[in-house]
């Protein structure tokens, strides 16, 4: 392996073990969130919000990525290009998914105000 490979494998190892550190954070309750409909509220309707929701979209998202990720070290350490399938399969899904539910969520937002 050449320099190059190696500093590829450590960056896509720190991006797996940050995205799973913070979607693990986020199911306890001890990340930010990252949706704009709750970033763009204001104090007084941030309070009415349940986070818990927008905690959850952000989980999810971040553990996407690591497992997406994943399979990318995957596909590095075994030479199989069905990981990258794989992982080109995560990525549509985690695309779709963070657009479908903030489109949920702000319908639901937009509602809730009214």
């Amino acid at each position: 392996m050449n320099i190059i490979s190696i500093m590829g494998l450590i960056f896509l190892a720190f991006i797996f073990l940050t995205s799973l550190v913070l979607g693990l954070m986020c199911l306890i309750g001890k990340n930010i969130i990252l949706d704009d409909v709750y970033l763009k509220a204001t104090k007084e309707e941030q309070e009415k919000m349940d986070v818990k929701i927008f905690r959850i979209q952000s989980a999810t998202t971040f553990i996407l990525v690591s497992v997406m990720t994943l399979f990318n070290l995957l596909r590095w350490f075994t030479q199989n290009p069905l990981f990258s399938y794989a992982a080109l399969g995560v990525f549509v899904v985690t695309l779709a998914y963070f657009v479908a539910s903030h489109f949920v969520l702000k319908k639901k937002f937009r509602q809730s105000n009214r």
